[in-house]
């Protein structure tokens, strides 16, 4: 809009110009780069030096230029400069610019002038703004990109620029792991709050183990230790126990045995002794006849144990020694029955003694006694001996144990 203001302004004046001047003689260019000619109006009389891209002709009532390489001048020149030249010399200029065109930020504007003394026009480049230019920079991130936006605040333009993500400015700070407690490597950024953390898993013990091994009687020992922190753990293996083998040595009558105890694993041994089993006896007697011998036979039902005892046959006693018989009789007698009676006073204290098995006249028919008596020793067989005095014998009994016979 103010371009088309600045167009017809500068139209009114060139009109203006035009009929104010009566008397305008043609002068020829024969090129708009032609600056070897120079050229003198009638008014102004001043010589107009042709300039490169400088001088130009009015076509037409539009101020617009001819774009021919041949050109007439017929109306008035139009002289173009540049923004830092100054009109050309030889003409009485106004020294007023009015705008013809307004420059933009990339575009050159355009300023005019009037001659006062021909109608002559002056334009002058009005050099390009340039964009008045404000930036706004958003910063990058770790992650994400910035931007720096420059917009101008007189046009539209802008520029975008895109400004790449950072990174992360990573660190690292690693906890070590132990036998038993977990360690970890945690990374964090500088700039922002990342971070990241990556659990390292416990070594777990290094164990070695020693082992004292037990024996039969006593406790042996595991003994477990770390090689990386020092642990230890120990554990108690039981005894063993013995592991027995047995020989056993039959007892016998007269003989002890034994029970014994190996070890086949530490050869410990332990005998245990098994007293004699004594002998079982049972006896067997055949009584002497006149002609025949007896005997009494006692016998082991356990072993090879026997015994036998002769029992003469019946004869009248022998004196071996004795000048009185008669009286070596009766001592014997009297010895015998001594003796009866101190082998069995505990039997014979009671009553029954003179009854059953263990009575006296039972106990009598096993005896054969040798008594040493005055003048000589005189064998007894009992029946022999005691079979005519059986009456003195029974006599003899009462007498000794208070008048109790069987």
């Amino acid at each position: 809009m103010r371009a088309k203001i600045s167009l017809i302004l500068s139209f009114i004046i060139i009109i203006s110009a035009i009929s104010y001047f009566s008397v305008i003689n043609a002068a020829t260019v024969s090129s708009v780069h032609d600056t070897a000619s120079s050229y003198t109006t009638d008014i102004c009389e001043s010589t107009i030096v042709a300039q490169e891209t400088v001088l130009f002709i009015l076509s037409n009532a539009d101020t617009e230029k001819s774009t021919q390489d041949d050109l007439s001048i017929t109306d008035g020149n139009i002289h173009y400069i540049g923004p830092d030249e100054t009109p050309p010399a030889g003409h009485g200029w106004s020294n007023q610019w009015s705008i013809k065109t307004e420059p933009t930020c990339t575009q050159q504007g355009e300023e005019i002038m009037l001659c006062n003394g021909c109608n002559d026009v002056c334009i002058r480049t009005l050099p390009a703004l340039g964009h008045d230019l404000n930036t706004v920079t958003t910063p990058p991130t770790c992650t994400e990109n910035g931007s720096q936006v420059t917009t101008c605040s007189r046009c539209d333009y802008f520029d975008t620029k895109v400004i790449p993500a950072l990174g992360h400015d990573l660190s690292t700070i690693v906890t070590e792991p132990n036998c038993i407690t977990e360690g970890s490597e945690v990374t964090a950024c500088s700039r922002c709050d990342y971070s990241e953390t990556r659990v390292i898993p416990a070594l777990g013990h290094n164990l070695s183990t020693t082992v004292i091994e037990p024996t039969c009687t006593e406790n042996g020992l595991k003994i477990a230790t770390c090689s990386l922190c020092g642990f230890t753990s120990s554990e108690s293996l039981p005894a063993l126990g013995h592991e027995w083998t047995y020989t056993v040595t039959e007892p016998t009558c007269t003989q002890e045995g034994s029970n014994t105890m190996v070890c086949s694993v530490c050869h410990e041994q332990h005998i245990e002794s098994i007293p004699a089993t004594g002998h079982h006896l049972s006896t067997v007697t055949i009584e002497p006849t006149d002609t025949q011998d007896g005997s009494v036979t006692t016998t082991c039902a356990f072993g090879d144990y026997q015994t036998t005892e002769i029992l003469p046959k019946s004869e009248t006693p022998v004196n071996l020694a004795a000048s009185n018989q008669v009286s070596a009789l009766s001592e014997s007698l009297a010895t015998q029955l001594q003796v009866l009676r101190n082998y069995m006073s505990s039997s014979l204290s009671a009553p029954s003694a003179f009854h059953g098995p263990n009575a006296v006249d039972a106990v009598f028919g096993t005896l054969s006694i040798g008594v040493i008596v005055a003048g000589g020793i005189i064998l007894y067989p009992y029946f022999t001996l005691f079979q005519w005095v059986n009456k003195k014998k029974n006599a003899a009994i009462k007498n000794i144990f208070g008048g109790k016979t069987k």
